[in-house]
């Protein structure tokens, strides 16, 4: 994981492909245990990436929210999502018990707000 250089608002942390592309990006808030991640290309990653954000900056992250990347809104309009699922990996990966819903943003019908909050 690299940490980026910070903005007003917090921490920048990135992840980045052998090929120098970008695959996942998010931001810390200051003063804050809330990760706002801003893209990843691979949700069975996530977790993981998000242990690598805690372990940087030092702090245990209780709250998680991003936009729906590609591959999640597809899950989402399918049905075939399952926050279940993805609550159990934070859970393993991160520890604690952590509730994962995603909503819809009222701007565009095909806009989501995944939010993964620690219990």
């Amino acid at each position: 994981m690299i940490e980026e250089a910070p903005d007003q608002l917090g921490q920048w942390f990135a992840r980045y492909s052998a090929e120098g592309d970008e695959v996942f990006s998010a931001r810390l808030l200051h003063g804050s245990q809330t990760l706002e991640i801003a893209w990843t290309d691979n949700m069975l990653w996530l977790a993981h990436r998000i242990r690598s954000v805690q372990d940087c900056a030092g702090v245990e992250i209780n709250k998680i929210t991003g936009r729906a990347s590609d591959l999640l809104l597809s899950q989402i309009r399918n049905g075939t999502f399952d926050p279940q699922s993805l609550s159990r990996r934070l859970a393993r990966v991160l520890g604690g018990k952590w509730d994962v819903a995603a909503e819809h943003i009222p701007v565009s019908d095909d806009a989501w707000r995944l939010i993964m909050a620690r219990r």
